[in-house]
């Protein structure tokens, strides 16, 4: 199991086929047994959920800031059918973690990424240190910040 919001689980109790799957962490109208569904849930957008206060669980937005389900960091959690995506078998555990940076997000902004990465997967290694290209400020001197934190912004301070 890898640890944090997003938690590689194999199915145990009555479900005990072996079977992996990813959490999907948002507790949505769904997963709190709410029927009928509010507005975002019943289009798909479940990370807008306006009843996380509601049904039959604590409030909290996701599995592991709601008192009734635990979390990724516990021995263990709670979690509806719903919140259970199967892995398929081509993507070890470590691969599948990454499964819920991409449920937060349209199939068109996916596209999008996934051609911007194979463009810089085209372009010279050297241009890809030097990058950023198109920012204020090139890379931050983290040293510097670390050392010397400007905790407010001052209009008059910018080069």
């Amino acid at each position: 199991m890898v640890s944090g919001r997003t938690v590689t689980v194999v199915l145990v109790g009555d479900l005990d086929d072996g079977t992996r799957v990813v959490l999907e962490p948002v507790l949505s109208c769904v997963s709190r047994n709410l029927n009928p569904t509010c507005r975002p849930c019943s289009e798909g957008h479940l990370g807008n959920c306006e009843h996380t206060s509601f049904g039959n669980l604590a409030p909290g937005i996701q599995t592991g800031s709601c008192h009734d389900t635990g979390g990724g960091w516990s021995t263990a959690f709670s979690a509806h059918p719903s919140q259970l995506h199967p892995i398929p078998d081509v993507l070890d555990d470590e691969a599948a973690v990454m499964i819920e940076p991409t449920e937060t997000e349209s199939k068109e902004m996916l596209d999008q990424f996934a051609e911007t990465l194979f463009r810089v997967l085209e372009e010279p290694d050297d241009l890809l240190h030097e990058a950023p290209h198109t920012t204020q400020i090139s890379r931050p001197d983290e040293v510097t910040a670390a050392r010397k934190p400007v905790l407010r912004w001052n209009p008059s301070t910018e080069e």
